[in-house]
């Protein structure tokens, strides 16, 4: 069992998802833009929260805000596939590289405040 702490760098999983549609993304662009989307999605989105459901995550402050963990992951799973989807759309603009790097800042910073403007 690997433990990942979670730094600033890459969390390898995510990694390995974008690196594998960018493999495949003729496939994965064709299933989006497909009738058979939705059922593509729900899939994709079922897929990323099973993998979640089998990660154990420790929170920094976990006394500060209670996490249902089912909720995490089910968060957790759509916003990946809003990236997937995002990348796909902008015609894969980004490296693999650059798209996880991006998807493990947005689940694991930790945000100050939020103005509404």
């Amino acid at each position: 069992l690997e433990c990942y702490k979670i730094n600033g760098q890459i969390l390898p999983p995510t990694l390995v998802l974008f690196e594998h549609i960018y493999k495949y993304k003729e496939y994965y662009a064709s299933l989006l833009q497909s009738d058979i989307s939705n059922r593509f999605s729900k899939n994709l989105v079922s897929a990323v929260r099973q993998f979640n459901r089998n990660l154990e995550v420790t929170f920094e402050n976990p006394t500060d805000v209670e996490i249902d963990y089912d909720m995490y992951t089910n968060f957790y799973a759509y916003a990946a596939f809003g990236q997937v989807q995002y990348w796909l759309e902008s015609d894969f603009q980004q490296t693999p590289t650059q798209m996880a790097e991006q998807l493990t800042h947005f689940m694991f910073m930790k945000m100050r405040s939020i103005k509404i403007v």
